[in-house]
């Protein structure tokens, strides 16, 4: 299923992965984004697809991600 974004949208999610990717970097750890949850082993945080998400779910996720 392929879903159309908006510009603020497509933004928000570029940050969150940026914001992700550092956060991998920084602490040694691998982020997935393909769980129905968010979820973590210690070495790997599993957290939900973006796409589809709202402006609040996403700003969720930084806390979670935190």
């Amino acid at each position: 299923m392929k879903f159309e974004l908006d510009q603020k949208t497509e933004n928000r999610i570029l940050a969150f992965t940026k914001y992700a990717r550092f956060i991998s970097e920084k602490f040694d750890v691998e982020i997935e984004f393909d769980g129905l949850k968010a979820h973590t082993n210690g070495r790997t945080i599993t957290l939900p697809n973006l796409i589809g998400m709202s402006e609040r779910e996403i700003e969720f996720l930084y806390c979670i991600l935190l």
